[in-house]
């Protein structure tokens, strides 16, 4: 699974490949940041206004589209799920509410990495393979929602068996696990955060410029080191299977908890192809299982069944819509791809992409249903 002792070879076999290298790991490390940034900056925008979406609701699509909205203004789903898992516990939140909110927040979390894939939009042919890259879990998620909740609606298959599995668990509680990256780019996003912190608006323009300037360091270091290694892609190193792109995709973002972030990093490789669509859409569907880990701690904390049965709930529901839609990858990765050809015309259909699916649409519709 991981990579041969060859790779890394590769990486330090001479002066040139160790400098791209440790350039594109400092830059690798300030993107991190500037995620965690970017966060901190919606949060502080939409935060508060993010909570009081979050609550009880009879409408499964209301609650679907405050999930896409609540994701999207806090740029995390385990943050989200969290919240729900903690909601539904405390009684505030109906379990049936938090099932299409769950699925929703899947759909919301991958609005970072559309963010990212604009920092290509300067080179057409990039913007086109990261936009593709991008919407490719987008597309899996709302592929899976548009199957999963009327089946959900009708049978119930994932509540009850959320409730029964949760049985399992029962007794087991106070588990926690900080996430190793939180701890290395926390002091470098803290000390950052506590210059602008008074401005969220001057934080997310500080977290965007860093954000692109990373990005730029990384794929000229990306693009150098492959012209100097004839024919490297990760799709023979590290992504020699697509079973391999799974478990790194699940375990990278059970051990991050975030989804976010793990997803994000592939947006550049697959921008300077280094990593194939092909390789990366079992790795986005890891990370799709593995984002559920957080939400699952959180409910072992809480150590109640009812909040044990809503991480469940996400944890099937990411797992049912694995089992339907990575035999049919060809349906999300061709809407991915199409969308990919359509901002290759004009840049403005990513933007109408992002702000309409993520933050128009899902307002719309929960004030005028709501």
């Amino acid at each position: 699974m991981w990579p041969k002792t060859s790779f890394w070879k590769k990486c330090f076999n001479s002066p040139v490949s160790g400098r791209q290298c440790i350039t594109a790991l400092i830059a690798l490390y300030f993107f991190l940041v500037s995620i965690s940034l970017l966060g901190t900056g919606f949060n502080l925008l939409g935060g508060d206004f993010a909570n009081e979406l979050i609550i009880a609701t009879t409408n499964p699509f209301v609650a679907l589209f405050i999930g896409i909205a609540v994701t999207s203004l806090v740029q995390t789903s385990s943050a989200t799920t969290s919240v729900i898992v903690g909601m539904v516990a405390s009684g505030l939140l109906p379990f049936s509410s938090a099932i299409p909110m769950i699925m929703g927040a899947n759909i919301g979390t991958s609005v970072t990495n559309i963010i990212v894939s604009l920092c290509h939009a300067h080179n057409k042919k990039e913007f086109s393979l990261a936009f593709t890259g991008a919407v490719t879990h987008d597309f899996f998620n709302l592929c899976s929602t548009v199957v999963l909740l009327p089946l959900e609606l009708i049978t119930h298959i994932i509540e009850n068996t959320a409730i029964y599995l949760s049985q399992l668990f029962s007794g087991i509680g106070g588990i926690n696990f900080t996430s190793p990256l939180k701890i290395i780019i926390s002091p470098t996003a803290k000390f950052i955060e506590s210059f602008l912190i008074f401005n969220p608006f001057v934080l997310l323009f500080v977290s965007v410029v860093l954000l692109f300037i990373c990005l730029a360091l990384i794929t000229k270091n990306l693009k150098s080191f492959i012209e100097s290694n004839s024919g490297f892609t990760l799709d023979k190193s590290i992504f020699r299977k697509e079973s391999h792109a799974f478990s790194i995709g699940l375990m990278l973002t059970a051990f991050i908890q975030s989804s976010s972030v793990a997803t994000s990093l592939a947006v550049p490789l697959i921008a300077t192809k280094t990593l194939s669509i092909k390789k990366a859409y079992p790795y986005f569907l890891g990370a799709n299982l593995g984002t559920t880990i957080t939400a699952f701690l959180a409910a072992l904390a809480i150590a109640t069944p009812l909040a044990i049965s809503v991480s469940l709930a996400h944890f099937l529901f990411n797992l049912f819509g694995i089992i339907i839609f990575y035999p049919l990858k060809i349906i999300p990765i061709t809407m991915a791809e199409f969308s990919g050809k359509l901002v290759s015309v004009s840049r403005k259909y990513a933007l109408i992409f992002l702000i309409g699916i993520f933050y128009i649409i899902p307002l719309m519709i929960i004030f005028l249903i709501k």
